[in-house]
């Protein structure tokens, strides 16, 4: 239910997705496709370059500093309407040592992420399946249950990811979609439910991180200022944050 909010609601798209685009084996249709997806930096690389070392110790202070202006927001507004446990809880926990457990968490998704020139690829990226293929795919690769996890979690967390639950909940029935093309994503999608059972400590906070660095762009001059260090300075060297007027002009 949560990914399906993020990514229908609000644009954000963790741990995967959902496009359109043509039928590479028939031009005349334009189908439904899955992409890898879920990462903060550019791409695999950038989790495992040792040349990268730099900016992912970079992106661990931009995850915190994130976290760190959602604290203040929500000790300024103490009568915020927001009810979640985890933004709660947040306000108790080192954002740091937050910041470093979703790096290691994308890095686990990373892993299984096709590289650049894998995706230059046609024939590795094109894997034309039917719905039901899609819901079978995900039911290879299912975490192994420990007694740890039973007794703490029970069985449920290590069900395989539900789809059709999932494409309901955006508002696309499998009846609406028909063949998926699960491009870049097959051997993906096949470990996500595996990496998310064995994750699941962190998902709520890499969830609200990726909702923060979505929306802060469009937000005070804080959360903006943070943003263009990082992302535009950073790793792309962009000296001077364009003023407010042009970058109103590029949003509409």
């Amino acid at each position: 239910k949560t990914i399906a909010a993020l990514h229908s609601q609000y644009g954000v798209n963790g741990f995967f997705a959902l496009g359109s685009m043509p039928d590479k084996a028939n031009s005349e249709l334009t189908i439904a496709s899955l992409y890898q997806s879920g990462l903060g930096l550019p791409d695999r690389d950038y989790y495992f370059d040792a040349d990268k070392k730099e900016k992912r110790s970079k992106y661990v202070e931009y995850i915190a500093s994130l976290f760190d202006l959602l604290k203040d927001s929500l000790t300024k507004q103490s009568n915020s309407s927001i009810s979640s446990p985890y933004v709660s809880q947040l306000k108790k926990l080192d954002s740091k040592t937050l910041a470093e457990k979703v790096l290691a968490f994308e890095t686990e998704l990373a892993s299984h992420h096709l590289t650049r020139t894998a995706c230059r690829d046609p024939n590795l990226t094109y894997n034309k399946l039917s719905f039901n293929d899609v819901i079978a795919l995900s039911k290879q690769h299912t975490a192994e249950i420990t007694w740890q996890h039973y007794l703490t979690y029970g069985i449920h967390p290590h069900v395989a990811f539900d789809w059709k639950d999932y494409f309901n909940l955006i508002g696309k029935s499998p009846e609406d979609l028909g063949d998926i093309i699960n491009l870049q994503a097959k051997h993906y999608l096949v470990h996500l439910p595996k990496i998310l059972n064995e994750n699941a400590d962190i998902l709520p906070y890499y969830s609200i991180f990726h909702v923060l660095n979505s929306y802060a762009p469009h937000l005070s001059s804080r959360w903006v200022n943070a943003h263009f260090l990082f992302h535009e300075k950073e790793l792309k060297g962009t000296s001077d944050l364009l003023v407010r007027w042009k970058r109103g002009l590029q949003a509409l």
